[in-house]
């Protein structure tokens, strides 16, 4: 579905433009657009009218200009998106605009009007951690059609993206390619060789494995600001833009360490990481939501413990992940919005 008609958006929102419906007299009256906050991947307006309805039951419309430029590939992550609306996972995708798959351009997304972002303190809470498993398990029960099993492959991508990602963190701190000569010195720094050395221990670790972790497709990136609630508490995940096939134990890793945020000021509080007994509870209601109702009580019990054990290994490969992005990220766009930097710090200093 196209949403954007005629010439669309042009010149990031410098020009007049229009959306479903369309209009024969576009113009630019009555339109009001807002920067949204959420992730620093991407730039985020909503845009509305005030006498047409726009988007979907006139909530609006969320136009997300893409970042991160040459680490997502954009016709993937737009086709598995659009998959995952019609699967009633995500929310509404509406079109695209722009056409290089990994660089410029952006989409157009249903706004999730009366819903906000949670707040890392709100994963202490029972029932939202609860609310979150369940929500986790739909994605992970969410079966890629033929194109996307085309796109991604049925096995997952994590140690050929850390090669990649690992290769291109020692190639720019080896040559200093980084804004500044203070960022140059500061990535210098970094320990990227102890980093290659941790993902290898764990390839190898993975491949002893029994049984083998399950493989499923991920949202890789539940970070509360990609988790929306309502007033009746309902919770909705969005930016599935890391979201591929995966380790279901790294989508869980990846969830427990977000406790500790650190997305906003790139300084994660790792004293707020959750503890044994919560990592319980959401595995419990995750598998619960994942297994059928006659399952073997010993068997359940055994899947819960099988992922404790596999998450708690997967936990440091999810600090490898996001500290060698945080050194790329760094390394491509600079550290004067957010200190990337600092943050692939805080997360190699998780690293035992």
């Amino acid at each position: 579905m196209n949403a954007v008609p005629g010439e669309g958006i042009r010149n990031n929102f410098s020009q007049p433009f229009w959306i479903y419906p369309p209009s024969p007299e576009p113009s630019t009256s009555g339109w009001t657009m807002k920067r949204v906050s959420g992730g620093i991947t991407n730039d985020l307006y909503l845009v509305n009218h005030d006498a047409v309805k726009v988007g979907c039951e006139g909530e609006g419309v969320l136009i997300r200009l893409f970042g991160a430029e040459g680490m997502i590939n954009r016709d993937n992550e737009t086709s598995a998106f659009a998959c995952l609306c019609e699967d009633n996972v995500a929310y509404k995708y509406l079109g695209r605009f722009g056409t290089p798959p990994t660089a410029g351009g952006g989409r157009i997304e249903g706004f999730l009007k009366g819903y906000a972002p949670l707040e890392k303190e709100d994963f202490a809470d029972p029932d939202t951690s609860a609310s979150i498993a369940l929500e986790m398990c739909k994605v992970h029960n969410f079966t890629p059609n033929d194109l996307l099993k085309e796109f991604f492959g049925a096995e997952s991508n994590l140690f050929p993206e850390l090669a990649t990602w690992l290769r291109n963190a020692k190639e720019a701190v080896q040559k200093s390619t980084f804004k500044t000569p203070e960022d140059n010195e500061r990535a210098n720094k970094l320990d990227i060789d102890a980093v290659g050395e941790t993902i290898e221990k764990y390839k190898q670790q993975l491949s002893a494995f029994s049984p083998p972790p399950e493989i499923a497709f991920c949202h890789n990136d539940l970070l509360a600001a990609n988790i929306m609630r309502n007033k009746d508490k309902a919770i909705k995940l969005i930016d599935f833009e890391y979201g591929g096939m995966n380790y279901i134990c790294f989508d869980i890793a990846n969830h427990f360490n977000e406790f500790a945020g650190g997305t906003d000021d790139s300084k994660p509080d790792y004293s707020l990481l959750p503890d044994i007994g919560q990592k319980t509870k959401f595995i419990n209601t995750y598998v619960d939501a994942k297994v059928a109702p006659d399952c073997v009580k010993v068997e359940r019990e055994e899947m819960v413990q099988t992922l404790l054990g596999q998450v708690g290994v997967f936990e440091e490969l999810n600090h490898c992940y996001w500290g060698l992005w945080g050194v790329n990220q760094g390394n491509s766009e600079g550290t004067g919005e957010f200190d990337y930097l600092n943050y692939a710090k805080a997360r190699f200093g998780q690293l035992k």
